[in-house]
């Protein structure tokens, strides 16, 4: 019976023991879903792509304004989610007449193609709405993985079938790749711009993700400020950083209102040796209500048969004459 009896204090002890555990296990969990939550409005990484809207008349003129940027994460990332859709193709923002592709993750990279035109006005020919699309891989250090840019360069017109771009379309202009230095530059002004998104003063774009932000113009990392060229507000070039002049196709699309405008995503290494060649890795579309599309599918461009092939095709057609000879002496 004492033994017993030296049993009780212990289960209600254990009882206890096992409750406080479960509700700090409880608590646990809850503090992982706020972290988590948290952390779902993560602040610019290097590498993330970032696309950037401004009013081109106004900043032009030498008054700048607020300037719009989106965050849509990892290049890499937003490149591969997006070849997993359906056609390897995703609408990125939402409107009054825009629907943004299902699995998509709008929720956390989404913004709102209206509320930029509540901003900046509807595009037209004297209110033109520039988009630019870049990406860096900042680093100090000079290997051939380091300084990767990222660049959105418009295509003039697709050669493609049906309408679409193909990956060797002559109007895709494959960027130059610069020096180490050259494009370090470049990279550090993208840094500063995504780091804009969450500074002082920065506020979420109306109807949109946290990652799209707009920037007011008197932040220094600004869009405007970091990818305006020297004492030229109206071209951007990153500081001359990212060549878009002679036969270097822009890296802004203006819309003015009159059409659809394209531009080709390239991955650009650095000239540094063994860092490889430029890499197309598929094209934007910007239209003029404001939707932006993202595709990776490219027209199908019909390979160049080789040397053997044409003579196996060759001998098939001489084995086929030969037939026809044989079945009219047969015939005769």
């Amino acid at each position: 019976m004492v033994k017993n009896a030296n049993m009780a204090p212990q289960k209600a002890e254990n009882r206890i023991d096992t409750m406080t555990k479960k509700q700090t296990l409880l608590l646990a969990a809850a503090g992982a879903s706020l972290l988590a939550g948290t952390q779902a409005q993560a602040a610019y990484a290097a590498q993330d792509l970032l696309l950037n809207f401004r009013d081109i008349n106004v900043n032009s003129s030498g008054s700048p304004e607020s300037t719009v940027t989106v965050d849509v994460g990892n290049v890499g990332s937003f490149v591969t989610s997006v070849a997993a859709l359906p056609g390897g193709f995703a609408v990125l923002d939402s409107g009054a007449s825009i629907t943004p592709t299902p699995g998509y993750n709008y929720s956390t990279f989404g913004f709102s193609a209206d509320s930029i035109s509540a901003l900046f006005g509807s595009a037209s020919t004297g209110n033109q709405i520039g988009m630019t699309a870049v990406a860096g891989a900042y680093s100090l250090l000079s290997g051939a993985g380091n300084n990767v840019l990222w660049e959105a360069r418009q295509i003039v017109s697709f050669t493609g079938v049906g309408g679409l771009p193909d990956s060797v379309d002559a109007n895709a202009t494959a960027p130059i790749q610069a020096a180490q230095g050259t494009q370090r530059a470049a990279a550090l002004a993208i840094n500063n711009i995504g780091g804009a998104i969450t500074a002082t003063g920065s506020t979420t774009l109306a109807n949109s993700s946290a990652n799209a932000a707009v920037v007011p113009a008197s932040n220094g990392h600004g869009f405007q400020p970091q990818g305006q060229a020297p004492s030229n507000p109206a071209l951007i070039s990153f500081n001359n950083n990212i060549p878009v002049q002679g036969t270097q196709e822009p890296i802004e699309l203006p819309q003015d209102g009159t059409g659809n405008l394209y531009s080709a995503l390239w991955k650009v290494p650095t000239t540094t040796t063994g860092a490889g060649a430029d890499q197309l890795l598929g094209y934007f579309t910007f239209k003029p209500d404001g939707e932006v599309d993202f595709s990776t599918q490219f027209a199908a461009v019909a390979p160049v048969p080789e040397p053997a092939t044409y003579a196996f095709f060759a001998g098939l057609g001489l084995l086929g004459l030969v037939s026809r000879r044989q079945i009219r002496a047969l015939t005769a």
